[in-house]
């Protein structure tokens, strides 16, 4: 019967993170304009100091619009409600667990949130712009050719780029969390991770091909962080190790 309890309360907490994640995309559907102006605002910046400034994008089947604008909502929809998702895990499990086990645990559920935040920033604030930096350089204007280059935005094309990357962030800036947290509770040995270093190398190049577009620059930047922070989570655990044994 406790099993049924238990099954109840998980029930229920699906239901409402449900509501919440329904609300929060019903709200940012709402404010789509606004929406729309917060994620193209990096390529704004950035075609600033071209002769021929950006001011629309274009669609060329009746709905990649629509489909772009749900999609966005959606997925802002999901990264507020995140935070509620992590609540309510947060209520369900901390009940069972010990002291210092609980302690553990919320390190670790204020260190994704924080990392989640971050990784935001981080994309908009640095990862964004630079990308649209790069790629408008390559617009060809008032050369000796006699036709021009430029850019001509398509919307659901650019969204699909901006969530990818946002996506991707968010991926990197959590593993290190996840990793650490299967270390602490026992779940993961730090030998394996040491012995499988290759093997485990060659399915981060597995999923930065299916996450990134299809060009070596994505896939390396996808994969240098994912890399990085591999090593600094075996490092951090033998040093965690040693400082247990002194």
């Amino acid at each position: 019967m406790l099993f049924f309890l238990y099954l109840k309360e998980i029930r229920f907490r699906l239901f409402y993170c449900f509501i919440s994640l329904l609300y929060s995309w019903f709200i940012c559907f709402t404010f789509i304009e606004e929406v729309i102006y917060y994620f193209a605002k990096p390529l704004l910046v950035a075609n600033y100091k071209s002769s021929d400034l950006f001011t629309h994008f274009i669609f060329t089947n009746l709905g990649d619009a629509f489909f772009s604008f749900f999609n966005l909502s959606l997925a802002i929809g999901c990264f507020i409600s995140f935070y509620f998702f992590i609540f309510q895990l947060f209520c369900y499990i901390v009940p069972s667990l010990y002291f210092y086990e609980k302690n553990i645990f919320v390190l670790i559920v204020l260190s994704s949130i924080f990392a989640l935040a971050f990784s935001s920033v981080f994309w908009y604030g640095i990862f964004m712009p630079t990308i649209c930096y790069f790629f408008l350089g390559f617009e060809l204007t008032n050369t000796f050719l006699s036709f021009e280059i430029l850019f001509e935005g398509k919307i659901d094309e650019y969204f699909t780029l901006v969530l990818g990357s946002l996506y991707s962030l968010a991926i990197i800036f959590q593993f290190p969390i996840l990793l650490l947290f299967l270390v602490v509770f026992g779940l993961l040995d730090i030998r394996f991770l040491v012995a499988y270093r290759k093997i485990i190398y060659f399915g981060f190049l597995v999923v930065s091909a299916l996450l990134t577009p299809p060009d070596v620059f994505s896939q390396f930047l996808f994969i240098c962080p994912f890399l990085v922070f591999y090593e600094f989570v075996i490092f951090l655990t033998f040093y965690f190790n040693e400082y247990k044994q002194d």
